[in-house]
């Protein structure tokens, strides 16, 4: 009875401290929600690096959008190969050539001399970029044309030194992308909105990072980030140690998440787990707690009278509901499949456990190993 008591005290204390993190992460995501762009900054050249690597679902449609920009300054963007037979070459050429007004320029190629494959990309386009505003941005996001206005306008402030996003996810269809955009939706940007809430911005996300070439320059430029796993919390880090803020733009771009099976799932979401450990272990080690339904659960099979742990379930589904479909509101994406719910968190918690393992990660096939800390082996 003893044994059993002090599992009941531990599993409810924990499914409280769930339940606190799920009421602050919809009260944050709600606020989100609520958010309005701010006023328009005086507009500046800006080029936009965009690595590219094989061929990405409807990347046609997101290059394009990122040429097509509502900005009052000149926008060019740079497209990035690793080599010459990529996939993608031939799809940034077509998007280059069906715009032949806007400026957009190709980078082919060139020797990895990083560890970091991203980086290493980006480092070979560096020298193509002409402005010295700076939008480093990923491939599978899709923007619209307010885009490159939005996320550059706080860089206006001399105070801001990097701006970033969060994004959204869209399924293709299929349980495997379900899951996938739920992880998104669902865990990865309410979670962001309260780290976020509780203190400036140490970090940025590689979705979209825009900053001047200065600061780039003044923490080392891009080679610095190249020993990294982690290089867009390093990037962010690092500007926040120079006393700048790194600020969290009202834009949200979205991706499509086309999973093949929940085998390729668990690989790309354990490669955000591990870089997540690398960077923040005793954050992760607690990364549990944001899934309060399955706590609740426990708890209540643990405690020896049921009706208060009934309470708590009843509490753990309706907040993890009611996030559900708060997320989807404010991030501007469908309303997930909430059958789906709990294989969601399971899966989630089945990824937490394997995170807590070292080991490399599978970085679109290519295995990266890590030594101390986000370090990758050379």
């Amino acid at each position: 009875m003893r044994l059993r008591a002090l599992a009941a005290f531990a599993t409810g204390t924990l499914t409280v401290a769930a339940l606190g993190y799920a009421a602050g992460a919809l009260l944050c995501t709600r606020s989100f929600g609520r958010r309005t762009q701010g006023p328009r900054a005086p507009a500046e050249p800006v080029s936009v690096l965009v690595p590219l690597y094989g061929d990405e679902p409807e990347l046609m449609e997101n290059l394009r959008a990122f040429v097509v920009q509502d900005h009052a300054a000149p926008v060019q963007i740079v497209l990035g190969v690793h080599t010459a037979d990529d996939p993608a070459l031939p799809i940034a050429r077509a998007v280059a050539a069906a715009h032949p007004a806007h400026d957009v320029t190709l980078s082919v190629g060139a020797p990895r001399t990083v560890a970091n494959p991203k980086v290493a990309n980006l480092l070979a386009m560096f020298p193509y970029a002409r402005h010295d505003t700076l939008v480093l941005v990923d491939s599978d996001m899709r923007v619209d044309p307010a885009y490159v206005r939005t996320v550059t306008a706080p860089l206006a402030d001399a105070r801001v030194g990097a701006v970033t996003c969060l994004y959204g996810g869209r399924s293709q269809g299929g349980l495997a992308s379900d899951l996938g955009t739920a992880f998104v939706n669902e865990q990865f940007a309410p979670s962001a909105l309260v780290a976020a809430a509780l203190g400036p911005l140490r970090h940025a996300y590689g979705a979209t990072i825009a900053l001047r070439r200065p600061t780039l320059a003044a923490i080392g430029g891009l080679a610095a980030l190249g020993p990294h796993l982690a290089d867009d919390h390093v990037l962010g880090r690092r500007i926040a140690e120079r006393g700048l803020r790194v600020v969290l733009s009202s834009y949200v771009p979205h991706t499509l998440v086309a999973e093949r099976d929940l085998r390729a799932l668990l690989r790309h979401e354990l490669r955000w787990h591990r870089t997540i450990r690398a960077v923040a272990p005793w954050g992760y080690a607690f990364l549990f707690l944001t899934y309060p339904v399955p706590l609740a659960l426990i708890a209540w099979a643990c405690a020896p009278h049921r009706r208060a742990s009934r309470r708590l379930v009843l509490a753990a589904v309706a907040l993890r509901l009611a996030l559900a479909r708060t997320a989807a509101s404010a991030l501007g994406v469908p309303p997930p499949k909430l059958a789906q719910i709990p294989l969601r968190d399971a899966f989630g918690l089945v990824v937490w456990a394997c995170g807590l393992v070292r080991g490399g990660v599978d970085w679109r096939g290519e295995l990266l190993a890590l030594r101390e800390g986000d370090e990758l082996a050379e």
